[in-house]
């Protein structure tokens, strides 16, 4: 039986969306709690610990999102 591209992308970018969604909506969260300006953050340069300066508590499981399982 052959695979489709469809079956072998899609699935792999709605993950991607999902994390994205995800880590944003913690971050703009811990934004709010902190009473930290969003705009502020915009013009925020990486630091060298890569994607924490500001002490946004994201870590991989944020970036992944939620691992699909094989059905």
């Amino acid at each position: 039986m052959a695979i489709s591209l469809h079956e072998i992308s899609v699935a792999n970018y709605l993950q991607s969306l999902g994390a994205v969604s995800g880590f944003l909506d913690r971050g703009l969260a811990y934004l709010r709690e902190n009473n930290i300006d969003p705009e502020q953050i915009v013009e925020t340069r990486l630091y060298p610990d890569m994607l924490r300066s500001k002490g946004v508590p994201v870590g991989k499981r944020d970036f992944l999102g939620t691992l699909r399982k094989k059905t």
